[in-house]
């Protein structure tokens, strides 16, 4: 741990990175928990959701401190959990794409819960489980896997209007960058933006530097396209207003469809 951490530290030192590092992780989050009051009760209602979603591995985590509890590892990879469990809420989102940061601990769990189960089953904790208990626990695995996605389904959901207008008006070469937070469409469309801001929303409505940052990458790199899939840019109020105008002045065009507004530069 100290060795991965000690060369990112270095690294961003090296790179004259580290204020940037500081100011863009903690209180760029500061400012973004800012806005849903985190306090002790919305602790303990994000660690309930956040436990419920990792349920299988908090069992791994404890079956493998009850087992080994005094080695100095499985203390340092509890220590590792909790610190992590207590970072991804500093959001006070409960976005379950952050548990992915607990993954690499929780694979350590596992390990010990895996022997554990092998042992039971050959009663036999000093060999490694034969090829018949491999072979069927990889069966159930699998055929867990194929009833969880029987019983479930796969939802197809129809393509969206923005994705089918940039496949149908734009190329792969060209520089597409959407407006807010959609950042699906550019993997949908197979497109993508040069521009630093490749999405917005809720950075530029929280931080008026960098809103200010936006404003100007939008002048140093215009992007080909620009797709606002809120609609209605030329009603916007906010950032999305102060961007319709600055845009318009740099000669963009505008076009509002449907469901969408779309700025293309001459």
């Amino acid at each position: 741990m100290l060795a991965a951490a000690g060369s990112v530290l270095i690294w961003l030192i090296c790179r004259h990175a580290m204020q940037p590092f500081i100011d863009c992780y903690f209180k760029f989050n500061m400012l973004y928990t800012a806005e849903v009051g985190l306090d002790m009760a919305m602790l303990l209602h994000l660690g309930m959701v956040f436990s419920l979603m990792i349920f299988p591995g908090i069992v791994a985590l404890m079956i493998s401190l009850t087992l080994k509890g005094k080695d100095p590892l499985r203390l340092l990879s509890f220590w590792c959990f909790a610190v992590s469990f207590l970072m991804l809420e500093m959001s006070g989102r409960d976005y379950p794409h952050y548990l992915i940061i607990l993954l690499p601990v929780l694979a350590f769990s596992f390990t010990d819960l895996f022997d554990w189960t092998a042992s039971v089953v050959t009663k036999d904790t000093g060999h490694e489980p034969g090829k018949t208990v491999l072979i069927l626990s990889c069966l159930a695995i699998l055929i867990g896997s194929i009833g969880c996605h029987v019983l479930t389904g796969k939802k197809v959901w129809p393509e969206a209007p923005t994705v089918t207008w940039l496949k149908e008006n734009t190329d792969r070469n060209d520089d597409v960058l959407m407006l807010g937070n959609d950042a699906w469409s550019y993997l949908s469309a197979d497109r993508e933006t040069g521009n630093r801001f490749f999405y917005q929303v809720p950075p530029i409505e929280i931080s008026d530097a960098l809103c200010s940052d936006f404003l100007q990458e939008l002048q140093k790199h215009p992007s080909d396209v620009i797709l606002d899939p809120t609609g209605y840019s030329d009603q916007a109020e906010g950032w999305q207003g102060v961007v319709y105008t600055q845009l318009l002045r740099q000669g963009y065009t505008y076009q509002q469809t449907s469901s969408f507004s779309v700025y293309q530069k001459p």
